[in-house]
């Protein structure tokens, strides 16, 4: 396990929690979290966010199925942007230990 959780540890242990062992696995965890980080904003706004044009369709694409895309290319950015505060919160978090 890389991060034991910290109130199962006791005095001196929560004391010594972030230790020089411990100060790599952290390293490599805001790493890890970095990339996610990317990857949404990446999928988020260069991937999902250019089929909300029109232009992105065929011309002869009928406008309901157009409307359907858009609303559910709206749930998958909103989820997206999820993902992003969740990652964000994981590296605020691991930056307060």
């Amino acid at each position: 396990m890389l991060w034991p959780m910290k109130q199962n540890l006791t005095g001196k242990q929560q004391n010594n929690f972030m230790t020089k062992e411990n100060e790599k696995e952290k390293k490599i965890m805001g790493g890890y979290l970095t990339s996610a980080l990317d990857i949404e904003d990446h999928m988020s706004i260069e991937v999902y966010g250019d089929f909300l044009y029109r232009k992105a369709w065929p011309a002869d694409l009928d406008e309901k199925v157009f409307e359907n895309i858009k609303q559910l290319l709206g749930v998958v950015i909103r989820e997206t942007d999820m993902h992003k505060k969740a990652f964000l919160e994981l590296q605020k978090k691991l930056n307060d230990n």
